[in-house]
């Protein structure tokens, strides 16, 4: 399932341009850290050849960061789980950080897809309501 899914999330998300830099809001170690491994990349580069540190760091990122390098870690998260990708994007999810109507309805269906999977794995369950109204409900 994992790499069909991932297929799923290449084939809705372009490749687009990387956000500028920096790509966090703030300067520290480990915003700094962050956007010397993240940019000027483009999200399926990030993808392909993950930097392991940044599993933890999707909090971290400007909202258009977080939007355009969403799938990245999601792909993260579906090939390596166990790590704080999958969790960073589920909490940014259910706490709206990302805008659905930014993104378009095949976007919106791959992050349905990937949210139904990360939540049948974690906790055994479905998306809380929330994210379903944002992400499987909306409409273009």
């Amino acid at each position: 399932m994992g790499e069909s899914l991932v297929d799923t999330i290449r084939a809705a998300f372009p490749i687009g341009v990387p956000p500028d830099r920096p790509l966090t809001r703030h300067r520290c170690v480990e915003c700094n850290d962050t956007d010397r491994l993240l940019g000027g990349r483009t999200w399926v580069n990030v993808a392909a050849d993950f930097p392991q540190y940044c599993h933890d760091t999707f909090p971290l990122l400007t909202p258009t960061a977080k939007a355009y390098y969403l799938p990245a870690y999601m792909c993260f998260e579906l090939r390596s789980p166990g790590f704080m990708a999958g969790m960073s994007v589920s909490s940014a999810l259910e706490r709206g950080d990302l805008n659905p109507e930014s993104f378009s309805a095949a976007q919106r269906a791959a992050v349905w897809e990937w949210a139904e999977a990360y939540y049948r794995t974690e906790s055994g369950g479905f998306p809380p309501d929330s994210v379903a109204e944002a992400w499987w409900m909306g409409e273009d």
